[in-house]
């Protein structure tokens, strides 16, 4: 219950939350994705754009989609030409393998993921990548730790500080995108006094409070703040890092051995991001004049059957499902193709045995 009433406390600060709150680091946006096989990302719950705006600077091809009408009129002013939806992590109103990359800025630990983490999987493509991005103040730096102490928990948590956000997110993502990944990125925004205080208070612990409580806790911050002679007068950069927890949708929970993840996750790769390249190349041609050519679809294709008869005791219904979602995805992209360059190669013939394998 706590969990929901902080999450849904934004929308009456949505038009502060937009003028206040800091953007995201382009470096850990840009580590986020590196894996990713396209540049077609989801930002999901979205809140005012902060790193919809982001993506769109670096060239990524974004939908944002977000539960708050207040957060998403915000995001429509902002971004008019950025395709916004309504809608949650938990019933994402995107179709099946649509997206390369599905990203949640300071929004991740929101998510119900017992139903978010099966729908995330649906709407990336083979390969795709789930990223949480948040950011925390750096309270290495000491006036920044007397400012979490004179907050309190409330208003810089537990998850807002690097230490504390690493154990705090150990165990955000679901085993269905594999081992995490976590890098930290130094990031900062110019402030006063005022608009620090500003800031401050559309954070979900302060918007919950009662309005005596809140006045209260503000009143204290602002006290430290003048106090403090970095911070005293006029501008100043509070020091913040942009936290990145990364997965992949690249192979099925039930593939734990190390050696079969990773054949697994190159063929998907290759799956994603090499395709279409190799499809217009003389080497494809020549797969399809000779069925024994060792092409690299001839392999990723191969593999992936090869995976899957061995691995069928080990499988879960999730996983077949997977499994079925990567095939469908490489068939489409055949199926686009002029049928003279691909029809006889053994990458075709190695895809089609899916359809008499006792998997299916």
């Amino acid at each position: 219950m706590e969990r929901r009433s902080h999450a849904t406390s934004f929308g009456a600060a949505a038009a502060a939350y937009a003028e206040h709150r800091p953007d995201y680091a382009e470096a850990a946006v840009l580590w986020a994705l590196d894996p990713a096989p396209g540049r077609r990302v989801l930002d999901l719950g979205a809140g005012t754009g902060k790193l919809t705006a982001t993506l769109v600077a670096l060239g990524f091809a974004v939908t944002a989609v977000e539960p708050d009408p207040a957060m998403l009129a915000e995001l429509r002013r902002a971004l008019p030409d950025v395709r916004a939806r309504p809608g949650r992590a938990e019933a994402i109103p995107l179709p099946d393998a649509s997206v390369d990359a599905v990203l949640a800025g300071n929004a991740l630990h929101w998510f119900d993921m017992a139903v978010a983490g099966p729908e995330i999987a649906r709407v990336l493509a083979p390969g795709g990548v789930l990223a949480g991005l948040w950011n925390v103040v750096d309270d290495r730096v000491g006036w920044v730790a007397g400012l979490a102490r004179a907050g309190g928990s409330a208003v810089i948590g537990p998850r807002d500080t690097p230490t504390g956000w690493r154990a705090e997110t150990a165990e955000v993502l679901p085993p269905r995108f594999g081992a995490p990944e976590r890098a930290g990125f130094p990031h900062g925004q110019r402030r006063t006094a005022g608009s620090l205080v500003a800031a401050l208070a559309t954070r979900a612990g302060v918007l919950v409070m009662p309005p005596p409580e809140r006045e209260n806790t503000l009143d204290r911050i602002r006290a430290f703040l003048a106090q403090e002679p970095e911070t005293a007068d006029g501008e100043f950069t509070l020091p913040m890092l942009t936290c990145v927890l990364r997965g992949r949708s690249g192979y099925p929970s039930g593939m734990d051995d190390e050696e079969t993840r990773r054949e697994f996750g190159d063929s998907v790769n290759m799956t994603a991001k090499q395709l279409d390249d190799w499809l217009g190349t003389d080497e494809s041609k020549a797969a399809g004049q000779h069925k024994d050519a060792e092409s690299i679809g001839h392999r990723s294709g191969r593999r992936i059957v090869e995976i899957l008869r061995k691995k069928k005791d080990d499988l879960t219904g999730d996983d077949l499902a997977h499994m079925r979602k990567v095939v469908g995805y490489v068939h489409r992209h055949l199926a686009q193709r002029p049928s003279g360059d691909v029809k006889d190669t053994t990458w075709r013939h190695s895809l089609m045995n899916w359809g008499h394998d006792p998997l299916h």
